[in-house]
């Protein structure tokens, strides 16, 4: 019998229990870009997981705050990923203090921010800080974290700053001093002669640096044998300065324009001419010396040309510069001139197209009682095309039997005669002096603004105790006639001298002022009385040297305060303006020194 047997088949079905996982995402930022960095980076995270925010700045920031998803200051800085989180880091520059000091009298603007005396200024920022100077003081130097006389620098801020701004209380007269060798050929009396020569010596400007000029010269020897003399002291050639930072260097030496003894110059704009008296010698009529006619141009350098040949060397104590044949040219010309030719002496010399001069003494009508001129100008003063000659006498004597004694005299050129002729004269030669005076210089000068050219005169004569200078004003009428308007002092010896004189406005209130040029010694220049040496004097004094015109064309010396400098060896001075601001040039040699010169810078402040 069959069994039948039942297997019941059970069936089991397995099911997965994992669990499902979720992502969020994380994006990091950070501001400045190149402020720091931010970890962990943008990246996804399970949802859920807690990370560690960490801001690390870079060399010159800090770290400031979170945005974003994360907020607060810590740092590190815990953040749940619970949903999609946008986390930025600010950073900052780093904050430092300026802090600013300030010694005597002034103010430092700072450019980036309101003046203040301490400042917070984020790391790296470049602050423009000047100063300021109140008045009466000014600016000296830096001090602190930077060190600098500049009155205007740029200060990096990259770490806590202090800086102290010096003010220093403005001297009235204020000198900068040096020593500088001459590099030359020239021997070191001629160099000494060369720079205590008073007459000849200019300021000139190029590329806006100051240059002082010094002629050559083996200087004044009345007893000397002329045929020897000159053989064996031949003309010297000259010496030029440069100021570099305010002090006087030697620039170079000249070789192109050799001189005895120059006694007069003139300039015009970029154009000078300077004449050589010569003075070696017992008779006038050895003195024969040569005329320059200059071009300042470029570094420093003048081109110069002479302006004589060897037939018309002559005692050029007068130079005069000027366009006296209306072509457009500057002439130039020279006085006395060839000596034992009484006034026929004088030398006129116009230029021609070439550049080259040529001699023109037939243009000039020669008077009989012309005494000899020591002194005469070219100047446009009775309105027409072209200048007139300007003329003052020179010599001693009655002035009231002397016709033209301390008188001057306007030459007009006569189309018909082609001649200068006397146009106008003095009929008054008593108007100022007494007593004889002689002219040494003239100037021509609208001195009271009235649009009229006046005329100014340095005049000097001696006897057997003293010598005398004093300088005159000659208002003009506009018709190229004057009238005599204004004298300074006789001054004798002892009191003050003086080689010739410029017109500068020296006080900047638009009238032109006049400085005298001191020679030798004198009460009224040296602090020393009776001083006969610079080594005796202990200074000088500026106050008579400046004579400021007082709007109508005449004149006072200053006398508002002592301008005095003590405690210094100088022969001589010579001023000049550097932009608003009166200077005086000055030098000092020692008999024997092997070429090393003292030079002198004094800024005078009017006040």
């Amino acid at each position: 019998m069959l069994k039948r047997i039942s297997v019941l088949v059970i069936s089991i079905a397995v099911f997965s229990c994992s669990k499902e996982i979720i992502q969020q995402k994380l994006t990091v930022d950070w501001t400045p870009l190149n402020g720091g960095t931010v970890s962990p980076p943008t990246n996804a995270f399970e949802k859920g997981t807690v990370v560690s925010m960490i801001a690390t700045p870079a060399g010159e920031y800090t770290f400031k705050q979170w945005s974003g998803s994360l907020s607060g200051t810590n740092n590190p800085s815990p953040l749940t990923i619970d949903a999609d989180k946008q986390v930025t880091a600010v950073f900052e520059k780093r904050q430092y203090p300026l802090s600013l000091t300030i010694e005597g009298s002034g103010i430092v603007k700072e450019e980036v921010i309101a003046l203040a005396t301490q400042s917070q200024y984020p790391s790296g920022t470049n602050v423009k800080l000047t100063a300021i100077s109140n008045m009466g003081w000014e600016f000296k130097e830096w001090k602190g974290d930077y060190i600098g006389i500049d009155s205007s620098f740029i200060l990096p801020i990259n770490s806590a700053k202090n800086v102290t701004a010096v003010f220093s209380e403005i001297k009235s007269v204020s000198l900068k001093m040096n020593k500088t060798t001459i590099n030359s050929s020239v021997s070191a009396q001629n160099i000494q002669t060369s720079f205590y020569n008073v007459s000849g010596p200019f300021h000139y400007e190029s590329d806006g640096e100051h240059y002082m000029f010094y002629p050559g010269a083996v200087g004044y020897n009345a007893n000397a044998n002329i045929s020897t003399f000159k053989i064996d002291n031949p003309a010297v050639p000259s010496q030029v300065l440069k100021r570099i930072n305010g002090k006087w260097e030697h620039f170079k030496d000249d070789e192109t324009i050799k001189f005895w003894n120059a006694r007069n110059f003139e300039i015009i704009d970029k154009y000078v001419a300077i004449g050589d008296g010569n003075e070696i010698g017992v008779r006038p009529q050895d003195w024969k010396g040569d005329t320059y006619f200059g071009e300042i141009q470029s570094k420093g350098n003048i081109k110069w040309t002479k302006v004589n040949d060897s037939q018309n060397q002559g005692y050029f104590h007068g130079t005069a510069l000027g366009d006296i044949n209306n072509d457009g040219l500057m002439d130039t010309g020279g006085t006395p001139g060839v000596q034992g030719n009484g006034p026929s002496g004088m030398r006129f010399f116009t230029q021609n197209p070439a550049g080259g001069f040529e001699v023109e003494n037939e243009i000039f009508d020669i008077t009989q009682d012309m005494t000899y001129p020591f002194t005469f100008n070219f100047s446009n003063v009775v309105g027409d095309k072209r200048a007139e000659v300007i003329m003052a006498d020179y010599g001693g004597g009655d002035p009231l039997t002397t016709k033209h004694l301390n008188g001057i005299s306007v030459y007009k050129f006569d189309e018909t005669l082609n001649k200068f002729k006397l146009y106008w004269e003095s009929k008054n030669p008593t108007a100022f002096f007494k007593k004889g005076m002689g002219a040494t210089s003239i100037k021509v000068d609208d001195f009271d603004n009235d649009g009229i050219k006046d005329i100014s005169v340095a005049r000097e004569d001696g006897d057997a105790l003293n010598q005398y200078n004093a300088f005159e004003i000659w208002k003009g009428k506009g018709d190229g006639s004057y009238i005599p308007l204004f004298s300074s002092p006789v001054w004798n010896d002892k009191q003050l001298q003086f080689r010739e004189f410029w017109v500068l406005d020296v006080n900047q209130d638009g009238y032109m002022d006049i400085i005298l040029r001191p020679f030798h010694y004198g009460n009224l220049y040296r602090l020393n009385d009776g001083c006969t040496n610079p080594m005796q004097c202990n200074g000088i004094r500026f106050n008579h040297l400046i004579w400021l015109n007082k709007g109508d064309g005449t004149f006072d010396y200053y006398k508002k305060e002592d301008l005095r400098y003590e405690g210094i060896y100088i022969d001589n001075v010579h001023p000049y303006m550097d932009g608003k601001t009166l200077h005086f040039v000055g030098t000092y040699t020692l008999n024997g020194n092997i070429k090393e010169l003292t030079t002198y810078d004094f800024k005078v402040l009017l006040k």
